[in-house]
């Protein structure tokens, strides 16, 4: 009876501790934009809605067709890698933050990402990891240029 009950604890750690691992590896290996993106379908437009700087916020509404914009966008956004956040965390109401969409197919996905690295995929969270702040400002220089 003590041996089974040894080996049903031995059992019981191993599983907990394999889970433990991939909830560890789901959060810290750092993944590609193209595994961010909640398709693999060709992105047909990209649409800035907005900027909010704290209790600040400029609309734009600024709607990139072309492939060549689209691919630049998309170009910036593949510079660096993100990580999975399991804990969603909000936006703080003093972060600078970009609202934009992406069409595909019809079917709109809205992207948010905040100055801090924190980058919004309909309901999903990813960190920035590598110059989230030069990541967030190139995005806005893109946007700005287009509202000119």
């Amino acid at each position: 009876m003590k041996g089974l009950f040894n080996k049903k604890w031995l059992l019981i750690s191993f599983i907990g501790l394999v889970l433990l691992a991939s909830i560890i590896w789901y959060a810290v290996v750092p993944i590609r934009f193209e595994q961010v993106l909640p398709t693999n379908k060709t992105i047909e437009e990209i649409d800035f809605m907005e900027y909010i700087d704290g209790m600040n916020m400029s609309s734009y509404n600024n709607k990139f067709k072309q492939k060549n914009e689209i691919k630049s966008i998309i170009d910036v956004l593949k510079k660096t890698n993100y990580r999975r956040v399991i804990w969603h965390k909000k936006t703080d109401l003093t972060d600078k933050y970009l609202d934009f969409a992406l069409l595909y197919k019809k079917e709109y996905h809205i992207f948010g990402l905040s100055e801090k690295g924190y980058l919004t995929v309909d309901e999903k969270t990813y960190k920035v990891t590598k110059q989230p702040q030069e990541l967030f400002h190139e995005l806005l220089k893109i946007m700005a240029i287009k509202k000119e």
